[in-house]
């Protein structure tokens, strides 16, 4: 085996791997995290989850990253242990997909037809189909759709290096002897074990095992321990997923590994025994790529209908294995942060999915606090104030938590709508949790009055009283636009904004006129002053996020700046009635 030989065949190697890499990821982006968000709603029965796990494995060509994005799912509580049992078997199925491409013929015959099917006919027509989409295509989606042809191509011709190199090498006397040592049932499941482990993926190491059957000397019975161990393998990816998350998490995590090494032991137990006993008459002819595809599928269905309905024991069992540790009175915080599963970022799609639920959940918590803290303002209560404090201190810490994940999102392989997610989520995480700063100072400046038994006014409490009910119906508004991205609900936003504006400076103004008169005093009226200028801060957030959603939903170039100073000249008939409308609501009741 001489030097070229050698490189040969590591470049192969090197070609194949980044092929199933840059595949998968065009094909995550093509998905937008809808493969994976589907196994939240459509595991309701074991065959649902089976055929869900099969899809999905099937469409990203790995069963590890589905595996481990279910494990990040678990641990988010999103799934049950119970579903994710099925989804996991299912991938197990679905990644065989890879080797039954890998096994199209690539021998050339005198029908163009099958030559056209053969890997060294379809590595160079899904690389030039994938050129010409991707330097044709505008749209993203078709970008994504090219990528994963080139992702393909590579693989095709990575595998072609492999085949090659191992052709020349099909008469070394010493390659018959170490496949023939592959032969003991033992060493074969250890070595394909082994070598998977250390690729992280069974679907690469068949391929790499169907490459290796060109040199004509491996055998069915080198090659099927080879394969289940290639199955037990894989499951080091769960394992080290499983590191770091909760009881449910871990106990996913050895699902995988219980399922293989069972099916595992029950084919050895038929196998074996009839060989010795029967014997089967292919045992020692050399197996082909289509050979060792049919095992690899037939071992991985047939396991996942063998233990179909026994579900139940590899949950017990599991169980069994991972011990409770009372993590069920979970904080919400705890909970919030589990959602943002590191497993996760597998699938960007579905991360983005996640954060933007941490997003709402900060915004819902901000729209709480700001209706609790005006309840203060008729009692005040401590207790409440406690809790409100705990919210903002959840927001905090959801703020900060979303933000170090977005950072590691973003060094993510995205497509060009998921990296503007990214940038919508900062903008918004920061306004709402802002909003929750300005209410903390409302409650500090109400906490203050209270302690030094300071009264306001019935005029300054009445004007309060109107300002807050009008920063409550921004603030509710902003949140619903958020949840449903209601656009025609957004263009309420700006003229509300601009009366709470109005009302503030004339709040100011009388204010100011009381103080002369003497009618409050200096102490109240800093605190007043202060109240009024958090409650309008509020709804300048309130703005920020409709103008920013109503920006993206443009199709044209949007110029926030240019948008207001047209809408503050009133050349939108639509923005001045509701400016009339929330005026006659809300200034005029002052």
């Amino acid at each position: 085996m001489n030097l070229h030989e050698i490189l040969l065949l590591c470049g192969g190697l090197a070609l194949f791997l980044y092929g199933i890499n840059i595949m998968s990821v065009g094909l995550e982006k093509l998905s937008g995290g809808k493969l994976h968000q589907t196994l939240e709603k459509l595991t309701s029965n074991i065959l649902k989850s089976i055929s869900l796990g099969a899809i999905v494995a099937a469409l990203t060509h790995s069963a590890s990253a589905t595996t481990v994005v279910v494990i990040g799912l678990v641990n988010a509580g999103a799934l049950e242990l119970k579903q994710s049992i099925g989804v996991i078997m299912g991938a197990n199925i679905g990644t065989t997909i890879t080797s039954q491409i890998l096994r199209l013929d690539s021998s050339l015959s005198n029908n163009i037809f099958v030559d056209l099917l053969s890997l060294r006919s379809l590595a160079p027509i899904f690389a030039i189909a994938g050129m010409l989409i991707l330097t044709f295509a505008k749209k993203q989606t078709y970008k994504n759709i090219a990528e994963s042809l080139l992702g393909f191509s590579i693989l095709f011709f990575g595998m072609n290096f492999m085949e090659d190199s191992m052709m020349r090498l099909k008469d070394h006397p010493y390659l018959k002897e170490a496949f023939a040592t592959l032969a003991n049932p033992f060493f074969g499941i250890l070595m394909g074990a082994v070598v998977t482990a250390l690729l992280h993926s069974s679907a690469a190491s068949v391929g790499i095992l169907q490459a290796l059957s060109a040199s004509g000397q491996i055998t069915f019975a080198a090659a099927l321990p080879i394969i289940m161990g290639q199955n037990i393998g894989t499951c080091i990816t769960s394992i080290m997923a499983g590191f770091g998350t909760k009881v449910s998490a871990k106990r996913v995590s050895l699902v995988q590994i219980y399922f293989n090494i069972i099916g595992t032991i029950l084919f050895c137990c038929f196998i074996y025994p009839y060989q010795g006993l029967v014997g089967f008459s292919f045992w020692l002819d050399p197996i082909d790529k289509g050979g060792i595809a049919n095992f690899h599928t037939l071992f991985n269905l047939l396991t996942a209908l063998a233990l179909s309905p026994f579900t139940w024991f590899l949950e017990k069992l599991t169980i069994w294995s991972v011990k409770d540790n009372n993590e069920d009175d979970e904080s919400e915080t705890r909970k919030q942060i589990l959602s943002l599963d590191n497993r996760l970022l597998l699938s960007p799609g579905l991360a983005l999915i996640k954060c933007d639920e941490t997003v709402l959940k900060m915004a819902t918590s901000s729209q709480k606090n700001f209706s609790q803290c005006l309840d203060l303002f008729k009692k005040f209560d401590n207790n409440l104030v406690d809790k409100i404090r705990d919210r903002e201190l959840f927001i905090d810490k959801m703020d900060d938590k979303l933000s170090n994940y977005l950072l590691k999102l973003s060094s993510e392989p995205l497509s060009e709508t998921d990296s503007l997610k990214i940038s919508d989520l900062f903008h918004h995480s920061g306004e709402f949790e802002r909003i929750s700063d300005h209410t903390i100072n409302i409650i500090n400046a109400i906490e203050n009055l209270n302690q030094n038994k300071i009264k306001l006014s019935k005029t300054a409490q009445k004007e309060i009283s109107i300002l807050s009910s009008a920063v409550s119906e921004i603030l509710n508004n902003t949140v619903e636009v958020y949840k449903t991205n209601n656009i025609e609900l957004a263009y309420s936003v700006e003229p509300l904004e601009q009366v709470i504006d109005a009302m503030r400076s004339t709040i100011k103004r009388r204010h100011i006129n009381r103080l002369k008169d003497g009618v409050c005093t200096i102490d109240g009226g800093i605190i007043f002053l202060d109240i009024l200028t958090n409650l309008e801060r509020v709804s300048d957030r309130c703005s920020n996020i409709a103008l920013y959603i109503i920006g993206r939903a443009s199709d044209k170039e949007f110029n926030t700046h240019t948008y207001t100073k047209e809408l503050h000249e009133g050349k939108w008939e639509d923005y001045n009635n509701k400016y009339i409308n929330y005026t006659q609501k809300y200034y005029a009741e002052l």
